[in-house]
């Protein structure tokens, strides 16, 4: 039961995490200096945030200095990408491809390395995933064709779309790997760790554009307002308490599961945010690609 009400937990965080996001990007131009102070703010909180929640202690060896590499990649790697799918399609079309790719990779990876069985119904909803994200884009590209004046998605678009759908799926499964692994360090060690390394990689590149582009550091500090930077560190609070609480859960529970669940909740999560709170138009196209993706949710479970 207690593991049920913290996966409604984590996938509130995420809901939350994605309307801050949404938020931050439609109020901000995105550059490479920009992002690159996005993502060195999220690393200051998320620093702060598991050092005082490991009480000051980091506990360190060369296994977990590896995967916090690997985090650090993949959390840059998905701030950049969720950032500028957020600016060519709506909040609902992310969900659905970012659920999409988080059931279809971690399920493909429980099968061939964690030797999770892949059942009838899973292939079942595998497909239906594939067909709800796929909607959006055959109406746009019918759109196009029939030049029809609405919002189409470029080719860069689909693109991101889809490395987002890639993408999804990456953090869940290196946690899995990181907490399967008797060899590695106290999971706040490794979230500070990932994250130190970003403030560090982060400093190093902006240090470069300062000399490069002879900006000041006082301009680039205040690249963002007080409200961005808000934004921001609430964005990554949220995804911090989400991340601890991951770890617990995935402990005890198959992967394939847990990322059925967590992603059924905050697909509907992020569709009442996106029409109600957003105000994002939802065409009958992405209804129908939601409740695609909920039958296979529950088909999965």
């Amino acid at each position: 039961m207690y593991t049920y009400l913290m996966m409604l937990v984590i996938s509130a965080g995420t809901t939350l995490c994605n309307a801050l996001l949404k938020k931050y990007q439609s109020e901000t131009k995105q550059t490479f200096l920009t992002i690159c102070m996005f993502n060195l703010v999220n690393a200051v909180t998320a620093s702060v945030f598991f050092i005082i929640a490991n009480r000051f202690k980091i506990n360190l060896n060369a296994l977990t200095l590896l995967f916090s590499f690997a985090a650090a990649i993949i959390i840059a790697l998905n701030i950049v990408i969720n950032v500028y799918a957020l600016s060519v399609v709506s909040l609902v079309v992310v969900s659905i491809i970012t659920t999409a790719g988080t059931i279809v990779g971690t399920a493909a990876f429980g099968s061939l390395f964690l030797n999770e069985k892949i059942e009838i119904n899973l292939i079942f909803s595998i497909i239906l995933l594939i067909v709800a994200v796929s909607l959006p884009f055959i109406k746009n590209k019918i759109n196009r064709e029939n030049q029809i004046r609405t919002k189409s998605i470029t080719n860069t678009g689909i693109f991101i779309c889809l490395s987002l759908f890639i993408t999804s799926g990456l953090n869940v499964i290196l946690n899995k790997l990181y907490v399967n692994n008797p060899n590695v360090c106290d999971s706040n060690s490794y979230f500070f760790m990932s994250n130190f390394i970003l403030i560090i990689v982060c400093t190093c590149i902006l240090s470069v554009y300062k000399i490069k582009s002879k900006t000041s550091i006082k301009d680039i500090l205040h690249i963002f307002s007080t409200r961005q930077t808000l934004y921001v560190s609430s964005r990554t609070l949220s995804s911090n308490i989400s991340a601890i609480i991951t770890m617990i859960v995935l402990a005890n529970m198959n992967v394939s599961l847990y990322a059925v669940l967590t992603t059924s909740f905050t697909l509907i999560g992020n569709a009442l945010v996106s029409r109600y709170y957003f105000k994002e138009n939802m065409p009958c196209e992405n209804k129908i690609s939601i409740v695609l993706a909920i039958i296979a949710i529950i088909l999965t479970y």
